[in-house]
């Protein structure tokens, strides 16, 4: 049988989520981090004011750091309800009172309302006002700048007063126009009006938005989606558009209705953004391993590209199980080939805080509980850190609303939508942990004492050694991210193989007797490896000799979380590799191990 080697991209990270990376774990796990709650970031509540941020339709929030200035910039849906009435305006007039607003911070955990618009007399913080593609309004950071879109005649409809130049309002200069006139992409529209589409938008400042002529031919209809079976293809859940930097090309993801009842996601894709109408046929994603439970299915797709490893999308979709009545959750997915075939380790990875009833079935295909919307987007904390995610989750009876249905508490008080912020380390979704972190043995089911239990191994699949580029001469390291405590440590070996395939011992100099321990707490250290049994052993780190070959790379562990994995030339080229990529923003000092 012909082994398989894995290719790893020099200067990006390997996240251990990732469990094609690794061909043997002993007395460890691939383990992943429950996000932690900071705070609550903002609140709707139902009768208050402003008007539009009442909590009948809020939903549908992304989220990303401006690119120049670092204010964390956050687009929702709300909701005109002084004149709502199901009984006297039918769901089209409704759909015309969205609104899409904008939220801001400076810290990624408190948001603010800024003024920037003036609607129906009052200063507002609304970027459109009874404009149908408020219903799923979606922005993007567009990195690409190989293609110019040149038709840009007109500003999107709106029911805009006058707008506030941004000099006048509480945003100042903090949200500066971008010298690319198309920095920033969106997305619009529903599934209820001039036939199921979704339509383009594009910006240089991700507050003005302009709706160009070729939008009117519509992004995506439903001629382009894949088949679909128990409810018809519908754009009306949150769309999520990316550009994939690996390929190239830009996708599209949205909602998928198999005729199997349960909700999947589907996507698209384009090399460019001015020829909408060369998306080709959508088609549903693949699940390559049985799915956790069969019943799984999303109701909002939710991608983003790996911070650190663009060639890894990351999926969190609102998530449920189909004809329960389970509350809906937040899951995760993973996927390295663009988001054509995830894999799904982890059921509920964010619960919400409410109860979570016994599944029972139901004949209803249909049926949604009230549980957590994901908020699309995990940037960075400013020190570079932490990564935030919020999430919406509701203390309120409304009907219809997806969060919405259970209340706790005090039942006088009014309802309410709030978004929570949460945090895990940077690079950390996942660790390989040893089993003594947790003094437990999982695959005995027996508890161990500190200090007792053997030492931990992960030993990866075969991989090659990237290249350096044929322009470039230097060193090439073995950098990680990892925290041990006091007590523990990492050492690395690197195991070869000989021109036939076979596996070889450790390569000379390069064995688990000659690294370096790593130890304490670190976001990139570059490994090194020692002389053995020479009284003034010389210390190295450069595998440029390696570069090209076949390898395996072995950890040996003791209280120790490996979260992710490198090669590596300079701090300086990764965080260039990571510019390129539309992730310049955080990248970590390179340290050295002793």
């Amino acid at each position: 049988m012909k082994k398989k080697w894995k290719k790893v991209r020099l200067n990006f990270w390997n996240p251990v989520f990732d469990k094609n990376l690794f061909f043997q774990l002993s007395r460890c796990k691939i383990q992943y981090t429950t996000p932690k709650k900071v705070d609550t970031s903002y609140t709707w509540t139902r009768g208050t004011y402003p008007h539009w941020d009442s909590i009948s339709q809020t939903a549908y929030n992304n989220v990303f750091r401006h690119p120049k200035t670092g204010i964390y910039m956050m687009y929702y849906r709300g909701h005109d309800d002084r004149r709502f009435d199901e009984t006297l305006y039918p769901r089209n007039d409704y759909l015309f009172r969205a609104v899409t607003g904008l939220l801001i911070s400076k810290d990624g955990i408190y948001y603010e309302r800024p003024e920037i618009s003036l609607v129906l007399g009052l200063k507002s913080n609304l970027l459109l006002y009874g404009s149908l593609q408020s219903h799923n309004f979606f922005v993007m950071y567009d990195t690409n700048r190989n293609a110019t879109c040149k038709d840009h005649t007109y500003f999107a409809k709106s029911k805009m007063e006058k707008r506030i130049y941004l000099n006048e309002s509480s945003l100042g200069k903090q949200i500066p126009q971008m010298e690319y006139e198309q920095s920033f992409k969106a997305i619009g529209g529903t599934d209820h009006i001039n036939g199921r589409a979704v339509m383009p938008f594009y910006s240089n400042d991700g507050i003005n938005f302009k709706e160009p002529a070729y939008g009117r031919e519509m992004l995506i209809s439903t001629s382009q989606s894949a088949a679909a079976g128990f409810n018809g293809v519908v754009y009306d859940t949150q769309n999520v558009i990316i550009f994939d930097t690996i390929a190239q090309r830009y996708r599209l993801f949205v909602r998928h209705n198999p005729s199997t009842g349960v909700r999947s996601i589907q996507m698209l894709q384009s090399t460019t953004t001015c020829g909408w109408r060369t998306y080709g046929t959508g088609h549903a994603i693949k699940f390559p391993d049985s799915k956790i439970d069969k019943r799984l299915g999303f109701y909002t797709p939710s991608v983003i590209i790996c911070p650190g490893s663009p060639d890894y999308f990351i999926f969190t979709p609102m998530s449920l199980l189909t004809r329960t009545d389970k509350t809906a959750f937040i899951t995760f997915m993973y996927s390295f080939d663009g988001g054509e075939t995830l894999y799904n380790d982890i059921l509920d990875w964010l619960k919400p805080n409410l109860d979570i009833k016994d599944v029972q079935e139901t004949t209803d295909p249909n049926q949604i509980e009230a549980g957590l919307i994901p908020v699309v987007g995990m940037p960075s904390s400013l020190d570079c850190k932490r990564l935030y995610l919020y999430a919406l989750e509701g203390n309120c009876v409304f009907k219809g609303h997806r969060l919405c249905g259970k209340k706790k508490g005090d039942p006088s008080l009014p309802d309410t939508i709030f978004m929570t912020a949460y945090e895990i380390r940077y690079g950390g979704y996942a660790s390989i942990t040893t089993y003594d972190w947790n003094n437990t043995d999982t695959e005995k089911g027996e508890s161990w004492k500190v200090g007792t239990l053997p030492n931990s191994f992960a030993i990866t699949r075969n991989m090659i050694v990237p290249k350096l580029p044929a322009t470039k001469e230097g060193k090439l390291h073995l950098v990680l991210n990892y925290e041990t405590k006091d007590d523990g440590y990492i050492l690395i070996g690197i195991g070869g193989y000989d021109k036939q395939g076979f596996a070889t011992d450790f390569i000379k100099n390069y064995g688990i007797a000659n690294s370096c321990k790593m130890k304490g707490n670190s976001f990139s250290t570059v490994v090194c490896w020692k002389e053995k049994d020479t009284k003034n052993a010389k210390f190295y780190s450069d595998l440029q000799m390696l570069q090209g070959r076949k390898i395996q790379l072995y950890f040996e562990m003791k209280n120790a979380k490996l979260y992710s994995f490198m090669f590596g030339t300079t701090e300086e080229e990764h965080k260039e590799t990571m510019r390129k990529h539309g992730q310049g923003e955080c990248t970590h000092t390179w340290e050295e191990a002793t």
